[in-house]
């Protein structure tokens, strides 16, 4: 499929947000913002120029060019050091500065589109051929038939037990176990062409971009909602921020404790965090 727009993609970099500061607003009863140092950024796939973009989380030292991608660059990941994303027919890789680019990380893709990484695995979705790859962390041992069977797959999302993905001609979402058995290419049916899926701890989300609509499911695939969200305009990624907070208790700071104010924020575990596309 032929993609028109401009920016695809986004991924959070989470390698260095203050967490400190985060803390500090929850206990003074704040607006949940991340407040981020200097090496806190926005990524972004820039698919008719051909380049991966970056900001601060600020907004403020945009750089489109960050990386040059190896062929109309569409789903990207971002895990510790590095960021992913898709090429042409490979999976490109860099350091989080844009230096170390490697367009032929994971050779062998067919029209890949969305790609999840999570502690020991980089996974993508083989929109030709109808399947998901995967490979190590390190990018040996590809497997580009690691999931068989999906109907011209998207999104693609990852948590600690399963790995999902976006059916997009056959307008249902997938899921699959981390090593590839049980494949439910069935998991939530009803979409309607839908690109970009990410998970949180509760629930499942995807973009359908025939509706307008973002859908919603719990994990296990009941209780979907196909216009959970109204009046998006064809929505191509879904991401979320893997923060909770919880309420002053005993142990917590003096003052949050006195004036019951929320008290601690935290990043999800990482089985508990949303995949990205």
């Amino acid at each position: 499929m032929t993609a028109s727009w401009t920016t695809s993609l986004w991924a959070l970099s989470r390698e260095r947000v203050r967490r400190s500061a985060i803390v500090l607003a929850c206990v003074l009863g704040l607006a949940l913002v991340a407040v981020p140092e200097a090496g806190a950024h926005v990524y972004w796939t820039n698919n008719t120029t051909n380049t991966i973009g970056r900001a601060n989380l600020a907004a403020t030292g945009v750089n489109q060019s960050l990386i040059t991608a190896g062929g109309g660059p569409y789903g990207m990941s971002v895990h510790g050091a590095y960021v992913y994303w898709s090429n042409a027919t490979s999976i490109g890789r860099a350091k989080l500065d844009g230096t170390g680019v490697d367009q032929n990380f994971i050779t062998g893709a067919n029209a890949p589109r969305g790609v999840a990484v999570d502690g020991a695995h980089v996974y993508w979705a083989n929109s030709s051929t109808d399947k998901i790859g995967r490979a190590n962390l390190d990018g040996t041992n590809p497997n580009q038939s690691f999931i068989s069977g999906a109907s011209d797959p998207e999104g693609v999302a990852v948590d600690g037990a399963h790995v999902y993905w976006a059916n997009y001609f056959s307008a249902k979402i997938g899921r699959a176990n981390l090593d590839g058995t049980s494949p439910n290419q069935s998991f939530v049916p009803g979409a309607s062409s839908p690109r970009g899926v990410a998970i949180d701890g509760a629930h499942l989300y995807w973009g359908n971009a025939g509706t307008n609509m973002i859908g919603r499911a719990n994990l296990d695939g009941t209780s979907p909602n196909q216009g959970v969200i109204a009046t998006a305009n064809f929505p191509y990624g879904v991401a979320n921020f893997p923060f909770r907070c919880h309420a002053a208790r005993d142990g917590d700071h003096p003052g949050a404790i006195r004036n019951r104010r929320l008290a601690h924020c935290e990043f999800l575990p990482r089985r508990q965090r949303a995949g990205r596309l």
